[in-house]
């Protein structure tokens, strides 16, 4: 596979990423049940709906990461070093994601069976030191990767600006905000409506016939100037 089919490929990883996060989390908010979550989250993780609602979550991290790389790759020479710098942050942290992700969809659901105590409000899962520490981490790498890849998106001038400043929002918003949430939900919305904004860009500009056409154009306007 060459990079420019790469970079387009990862555009719809970063479009469907943007879309599976939003239904996950509209998912959450229907199909699982909120009763007990005062006491921890062995509830929740017992109904039967939690596995496939977090399997839809587990797919989104999974393709962040590579759209991450896409959106950097898209502009990289024009980004430069604060690009580089926000797509490390953005990338490192949806791994983080992706692995606390993984735990909860894969994991969870086999403690409530064979170590439930780890599952209620002051279990081990909420209360160890390392697990807070690291996912405290991945917030604060997502967050900044969210502002500095936004930020240098939006000097860079290679893809939409609005897309760029609605993944800055949301993504902050959605990181930062985790016991939030209203302000979470709403960061939801507009980090999909970026992601997908921005992926859909990428894919479309990383078209061969499309980006010939527009060279075409700007020859031909060159020419009548």
């Amino acid at each position: 596979m060459t990079i420019q089919k790469f970079i387009r490929f990862s555009g719809i990883a970063l479009l469907v990423a943007g879309i599976s996060t939003l239904l996950w989390w509209l998912g959450l908010a229907v199909f699982i049940p909120l009763e007990g979550i005062e006491t921890g989250y062995l509830n929740l993780v017992k109904d039967g709906d939690w596995l496939w609602v977090n399997i839809i979550g587990l797919v989104a991290t999974m393709l962040l990461p590579v759209g991450f790389f896409g959106l950097y790759l898209k502009q990289a020479k024009e980004s430069g070093k604060l690009g580089f710098i926000g797509f490390l942050c953005a990338f490192f942290g949806s791994l983080l994601f992706m692995c606390i992700q993984y735990i909860e969809t894969i994991l969870w659901p086999i403690f409530t069976e064979h170590a439930s105590g780890l599952l209620e409000h002051k279990g081990a899962m909420f209360t160890n030191t390392t697990f807070n520490t690291f996912y405290m981490l991945m917030g604060v790498l997502l967050a900044l990767g969210f502002i500095i890849l936004g930020i240098s998106t939006m000097l860079s001038r290679v893809l939409p600006k609005w897309g760029a400043l609605f993944m800055l929002i949301g993504g902050t918003a959605f990181s930062l905000a985790i016991s939030i949430v209203i302000i979470r939900t709403i960061g939801i919305i507009l980090l999909t409506v970026g992601l997908v904004w921005l992926g859909y860009a990428i894919w479309r500009d990383s078209d061969p016939g499309i980006a010939e056409a527009e060279d075409a154009k700007k020859r031909v306007a060159g020419l009548k100037n």
